[in-house]
């Protein structure tokens, strides 16, 4: 994979990050945040 300079982070990077972030913290978290993350990304997606 080519490496890419990150100009600005997306939404859904955004939130890949902090997901990885709650992880080491609140599964009930985590999950709302999967959920959030999966709605953005069918919304781009599609």
């Amino acid at each position: 994979m080519k490496k890419e300079k990150p100009k600005e982070k997306s939404g859904v990077e955004y939130l890949l990050e902090a997901i990885a972030k709650k992880k080491a913290m609140n599964p009930d978290e985590l999950k709302k945040l999967e959920k959030k993350a999966d709605l953005i990304g069918r919304k781009f997606s599609s």
